[in-house]
Order: structure tokens, then sequence, then C-alpha cells
């Protein structure tokens, strides 16, 4: 299992690079009015979860944590990472209760780059593909299969679902089956 960063970017790098070698046509799945999830390979043994994700320009996520590591690397054109901190001194707050978020930072990742995270409760992001740009195309790695996420919009609503296509568990190796849940 993944713990460290070092663990992670090394992953992420491989699965970008081979991503020709067992990504099939249904992970190309995609939704005109938001981004789209595509199950590639899920372990539910090892608690790790492989999605790619097609977003469309203009397409975002909600604000959101994920409570687990990730990594994040991309296949096609440009995914943009807009991260937040809580404001307030209560940082144990309800995420879901009204509370208020800054932007602090803006990270752009260009095909072929990576990204990794590990749990932190500061970790609070909102990624996605500018009006002005072509389509993105990136893979997710993550702790835990995603079927929900912890969601905190800057404005009161709330979003917990994502959109995913393919549902389906990916035949073949997926390099090694993620490199045997990082042995």
């Amino acid at each position: 299992m993944a713990d460290t960063l070092d663990d992670i970017v090394p992953m992420m790098s491989t699965l970008v690079d081979a991503a020709d070698q067992y990504l099939r046509p249904e992970h190309y799945r995609f939704d005109p009015d938001r981004y789209a999830r595509n199950l590639v390979y899920d372990d539910e043994k090892n608690g790790m979860s492989l999605y790619r994700l097609v977003w469309e320009p203009s397409r975002w996520t909600p604000v959101h944590d994920h409570g687990t590591w990730g990594g994040v690397g991309v296949i096609e054109d440009q995914l943009e990472e807009q991260s937040c901190m809580r404001l307030g001194p209560d940082q144990s707050a309800d995420r879901h209760d009204g509370i208020k978020l800054e932007r602090k930072s803006l990270v752009l990742l260009s095909s072929g780059s990576v990204s990794a995270f590990v749990p932190n409760q500061s970790y609070i992001r909102k990624t996605g593909c500018a009006e002005d740009r072509p389509r993105c195309v990136s893979l997710h790695l993550s702790g835990r299969a995603k079927n929900s996420f912890i969601s905190t919009t800057l404005k009161p609503e709330r979003e917990n679902s994502l959109t995913s296509h393919t549902k389906k568990r990916s035949s073949g190796n997926v390099i090694e089956a993620i490199r045997k849940s990082f042995s």
C-alpha cells in the first residue's frame, strides 16, 4: 500500500507513460455536461482504484478532499488544481455546514505531469478544465474506490456524487495489478 509521496509519484508516472498499453475505448467515455469518471482498475482487497477522467472545457469538481492518499497524472492537455484553505478558527466544524473557503493556489498540470497527495485535512481543492482549453484527460489513482467524496462548495449547496460511466473492472494486468498494490 502506498504511504508516502515517494511511493505514489513513481507509480503515477509509470501509469501515465504506459496508458496506451492498458486503456480501452470505454475508458474514454465523456459527458458533455460534466466531467466523467471511467473505472479502469478496482482492487477491493487492497482498497485501491484507478479512474480515467475526461474533462470537457469548463467542467470542474466541487471543492473537495479525499481523506486518503492519491495521485493524478495528465494524459491529454492540461488539468487545473485550485487549492483552498478553510477560513475561521473552527477547523472541526461540519464540512457541509456553511464553512468559508479561500482559494490559495493554482497548479497547472500539463500532459505527462503527475502529482500526489497523502491524507491531510487542509488539502481541499477544486479540479477541472478551463473554458478556453481543449478537453483534458487524466488518470486518478486513489487509496479507496471513489463512489463519492467529501465535498464543500464555495456556496452552500452540496454535491456528493460523481459521474461514472464505466463501472466494469478492467481485464489485463494494468501495470501488474498496480505493481501488486505497491507490494
